[in-house]
């Protein structure tokens, strides 16, 4: 994986989410993601969250079985997909 090869990435480090990770696996909690679809019954994107995201993936064993997210829905996010 990029990160933990310490890969820089469109010129930045990717050290952050190793810290990041290290500190969830310390026990940090991290705020709800935010999330949005155009409807209940539609795919799910996140719209707020990606590093805490990326963080939960480098330590999976922290991944809550349960978690709260924000979600939104509007039939006009389909337009903002392209």
């Amino acid at each position: 994986m990029n990160i933990r090869a310490g890969k820089i990435i469109f010129g930045q480090s990717t050290q952050s989410f190793l810290n990041l990770a290290r500190e969830l696996e310390r026990g940090a909690k991290f705020p709800e993601l935010i999330l949005t679809g155009i409807s209940h019954t539609s795919n799910l994107v996140v719209l707020e969250g990606h590093v805490r995201l990326t963080t939960y993936f480098l330590a999976p064993h922290c991944i809550p079985d349960e978690m709260q997210v924000i979600v939104g829905f509007s039939p006009d996010f389909e337009q903002l997909r392209d």
